[in-house]
């Protein structure tokens, strides 16, 4: 019974480290989601806004699609209305892959930001994730892009 008790003692006593914000912690992270945002400007404009913000971190910093190649790299897979897809890696291996989708609602574009993996399993160039993160969200804000959520990885 004292046992028991001292246990519950405990499980209530986790503070800001109790299990209900690391399980919401980590189902985040589980989903590879990043955020969402809605944009005053049009699809095309929105995606060179997202490309300014990860301009820092491209290998070749045109709106090329350039796809992997036999050196490692991060470079574009997709660049149209629709968004913009990031690849990092070579043709061997993929680190992450990163995608900005675009769809028109109301008038308004609406955006969503996420890695094709939870950041905590990215095992090379885990760096540059928070780069593009960080690199989107300021170019966004500077554009006066209503930002509805967003993760900056810390």
């Amino acid at each position: 019974m004292i046992g028991q008790v001292a246990e519950a003692g405990r499980r209530e006593n986790m503070g800001f480290f109790g299990r209900g914000r690391r399980v919401a912690a980590e189902e985040q992270a589980k989903s590879g989601e990043v955020g969402t945002f809605r944009s005053p400007h049009s699809p095309e404009d929105t995606v060179r806004i997202v490309h300014a913000g990860l301009i820092d971190q491209l290998s070749h910093p045109s709106m090329e699609v350039t796809g992997p190649g036999l050196m490692e790299s991060i470079h574009l897979i997709r660049c149209d209305s629709t968004g913009i897809t990031v690849g990092a890696g070579n043709l061997v291996d993929t680190y992450f892959v990163f995608f900005v989708d675009l769809s028109v609602v109301s008038g308004t574009t609406e955006g969503h930001a996420y890695f094709d993996r939870p950041v905590r399993s990215v095992r090379r160039w885990m760096g540059n994730t928070l780069g593009i993160r960080n690199g989107v969200q300021m170019a966004l804000e500077g554009a006066g892009v209503r930002i509805e959520h967003w993760d900056r990885g810390f």
